[in-house]
């Protein structure tokens, strides 16, 4: 199906696994790769967690631990 339209471009998220997937796949296509930025990382969470359900459910110091943890994972 790639092969009928060469302009098509293929946009994904996911982790390694995911690229590696798509490069096995698409082995002949140029494949590119984009790293999120830490701020990127913990900007759903932190909306989540500033507006959520009970946003005042938690101090600052508790949500900071959060996003902490989050980026030591990443």
């Amino acid at each position: 199906m790639l092969d009928s339209s060469p302009c098509t471009r293929l946009f994904t998220i996911g982790g390694p696994h995911i690229r590696a997937e798509i490069e096995k796949r698409l082995s002949e296509r140029v494949t590119r790769s984009l790293s999120p930025g830490k701020d990127d990382i913990i900007k759903s969470p932190r909306v989540r967690l500033d507006e959520g359900i009970t946003p005042n459910a938690m101090d600052e110091s508790s949500k900071a631990d959060i996003l902490e943890k989050i980026l030591e994972i990443m």
